[in-house]
């Protein structure tokens, strides 16, 4: 009884010991278990739960609420319903471009870390989330159904509920743990070694900048992941797998003299696009005929795979 007891404190005192921040560390550790000494992205730590109450649910309240076009990044079937900028900036562009060496390029940045986070586990593991049911899902998160909030949750369940073109995957991932249980039960996973990019760097400002250096990342291009941050009061990354999508790491000299290193995404087969999607437009191309590039912001990350036998 006494030995009990003497367990019983250690473990009281042992508690007492664990920093506020448990949550976060719980998360990297599972991070590190399943990917070793990978580099954590930026824009993943701050989507993180803060503090030792992971039970509490959170939203934010101060998400960007106006309506973002990133869609056409992670949809290929998008009909784009919004006005085409004028203001000189680079959605897409050729593969040719990046070998063009001091090109100028207009580009903005979105804002990595928004204050958004995931929810907690015993939220995204309930029933309401596994049935994509809105009004429960807005139930359990005390949501207004006729709140901003609640049309943002709703377009991102139908967009979690959307299929892709032939031999897509998708997949949205309400959590550190979905994601990382994803990108690492793939088949192809195994025979490979594993990379993580992302664009660190954040200016919502349009800026001109100029390529320097355009750098192949990784020798599989049928199996690369992208994770795009869904624009909602609490974290989803939409994962995909496009086929034939290779991966850059482009250097880049902002008109401010700044240097800084930007992912980009060159998808080499688009004849199952959307004819109408607005890349064909801006290029002034038809699907199918040149690989069309875009430049992750540092809401995304993209999982590289380096195949074992090609090295």
């Amino acid at each position: 009884m006494m030995c009990s007891k003497a367990f019983l404190v250690l473990v009281l005192f042992v508690l007492a010991l664990v920093p506020s921040n448990v949550a976060e560390s719980l998360a990297e550790l599972y991070w590190k278990s399943k990917l070793g000494n990978i580099t954590m992205p930026k824009v993943i730590k701050a989507s993180l739960q803060e503090g030792s109450n992971d039970g509490i649910v959170k939203l934010n309240s101060n998400f960007q609420k106006q309506q973002v076009d990133d869609k056409k990044y992670y949809h290929i079937n998008y009909v784009h319903e919004n006005p085409i900028p004028q203001d000189g900036r680079v959605e897409f562009f050729t593969e040719e471009k990046l070998s063009m060496l001091g090109t100028k390029i207009k580009l903005h940045f979105n804002q990595i870390d928004d204050g958004s986070k995931f929810l907690p586990s015993h939220v995204t593991k309930s029933k309401a989330f596994a049935s994509h049911n809105l009004e429960e899902i807005l139930n359990l998160l005390s949501v207004n159904p006729k709140s901003v909030e609640a049309k943002f949750i709703s377009k991102m369940l139908k967009e979690c509920k959307e299929k892709g073109i032939k031999d897509e995957v998708r997949y949205c991932a309400n959590s550190l743990k979905d994601m990382i249980d994803f990108i690492t039960s793939r088949p192809h996973s195994k025979n490979s070694k594993l990379m993580v990019a992302s664009t660190e760097e954040e200016n919502e400002t349009l800026m001109e900048y100029t390529i320097q250096k355009a750098q192949k990342l990784g020798n599989d291009d049928k199996h690369n992941i992208v994770c795009h941050r869904l624009n909602n009061p609490f974290v989803v990354f939409l994962c995909h797998n496009i086929k034939s999508t290779d991966i850059y790491r482009v250097s880049l000299v902002g008109a401010n003299g700044k240097q800084m290193n930007a992912i980009a995404v060159c998808h080499k087969n688009t004849s199952e696009w959307y004819p109408g999607h607005i890349s064909f437009q801006l290029l002034k191309l038809k699907p199918g005929t040149k690989p069309i590039c875009h430049v992750l912001s540092g809401d995304a990350v993209v999982w590289i795979q380096n195949q074992f036998d090609d090295q």
